[in-house]
């Protein structure tokens, strides 16, 4: 049975509450293996409201080994520059092979793929980002991006850590599973991110409609 609710009858509280909460469950979570990190996100990450978002900062610190989230920095989602920063070893080709995301010829995918679907469960949220990217993208006109935002370069190095994977004619289940998991994140990242942009462009076309002398 998920988590459902957490008081809400002061925002400042809630936060207070949530915090408390998630410095209390990182501690737990550091002696799991990635299996039952897995599990233990999924609960709480199943949901709704600030117990979600208390459920996206949980799969952050499973994927970026954080040992603690300050009080000042839990926000609505977690910083997208510290989760490229995880899936960096990604990258090399011989990245160290302590990192969750490296890719080696020793990688344990059972584990590998708990640690993406984890990861999927710390990017729900793909509409706050897309607004913090058009926020921070000069010239971005409330709707487009300029420059490759954060959040695309995250999806660009899970589509390029799934096209590392060698898994020729399926023969290796959980290279199979670890791919489909990689897929699954980065098509709908596409997707979301798509339809957030063209939202805010509608409701930029909107404004300046009716904001006309």
């Amino acid at each position: 049975m998920p988590c459902v609710r957490i008081s809400t009858i002061a925002h400042h509280d809630s936060r207070e509450i949530e915090w408390s909460i998630l410095d209390r469950l990182t501690a737990f979570l550091r002696k799991l293996s990635p299996a039952n990190k897995f599990h233990l996100v999924a609960l709480v990450a199943a949901g709704s409201g600030p117990v979600r978002r208390l459920g996206r900062w949980l799969a952050f610190t499973a994927i970026t080994e954080e040992n603690a989230i300050y009080r000042d920095v839990y926000g609505e989602v977690p910083p997208l520059p510290s989760i490229l920063n995880a899936l960096t070893p990604t990258l090399a080709q011989n990245g160290g092979s302590q990192a969750i995301f490296a890719l080696h010829k020793d990688t344990d995918f059972v584990d590998l793929k708990f640690f993406v679907e984890i990861l999927g469960l710390a990017l729900t949220d793909i509409d706050s980002y897309v607004k913090i990217d058009c926020a921070l993208s000069p010239g971005s006109g409330g709707g487009h991006e300029t420059s490759r935002s954060v959040l695309e370069l995250v999806r660009h190095t899970l589509e390029y850590m799934h096209g590392r994977i060698v898994d020729t004619q399926a023969a290796d289940l959980n290279k199979t599973r670890t791919k489909a998991a990689l897929h699954d994140i980065y098509s709908r990242i596409t997707y979301q991110r798509e339809n957030a942009l063209k939202r805010s462009a509608k409701q930029k076309n909107l404004k300046t409609f009716f904001n006309k002398p």
